[in-house]
């Protein structure tokens, strides 16, 4: 697997290019995870899209609650929750 920039607004958000020989996901939804981003004080900042496209990890969307551009966070500054 491989990743790309996904946008030029100085985010933190990747395209996702997975091998056709990885096994597809059964995932039902198109966004199956999402994240919350917190701050130092645990506050939320901004969140995560994880989107699969026809089985496979397509793109990571990284999105600020304000107007400034969150780069990609650490994993621990993240809470993932999945789609029912």
């Amino acid at each position: 697997m491989s990743a790309s920039p996904g946008c030029s607004c100085g985010c933190g958000t990747l395209h996702l290019h997975v091998p056709d020989t990885v096994p597809r996901s059964s995932a039902s939804s198109p966004v199956p995870v999402e994240g919350t981003v917190v701050g130092a004080n645990g506050e939320p900042i901004g969140g995560l899209l994880l989107f699969v496209d026809g089985g496979r990890l397509s793109g990571l969307e990284v999105y600020s609650l304000d107007d400034d551009p969150l780069p990609l966070p650490p994993p621990a500054h993240v809470r993932w929750q999945t789609a029912a």
